[in-house]
């Protein structure tokens, strides 16, 4: 088992413990509740985590007829 790690929050300097060590890996900031993700590990960089890009479904006259 490993430990965990901390870090501090980019936007509220919260600490947040992170324990999956993994470039990509996100969080949630128990603070401030901001999604994070782990962008370093030597040294190990925490960033907001853009929002996920909303894909609206297509008008059902773009589905086409089966």
């Amino acid at each position: 088992m490993t430990e965990a790690v901390a870090a501090m929050c980019p936007a509220c300097g919260g600490i947040v413990g992170i324990e999956t060590l993994a470039v990509g890996a996100t969080l949630e900031c128990p603070e401030c509740n901001s999604l994070l993700e782990v962008t370093g590990l030597e040294p190990l960089e925490l960033v907001r985590a853009e929002d996920e890009v909303v894909v609206p479904y297509p008008d059902e006259d773009e589905y086409g007829t089966a």
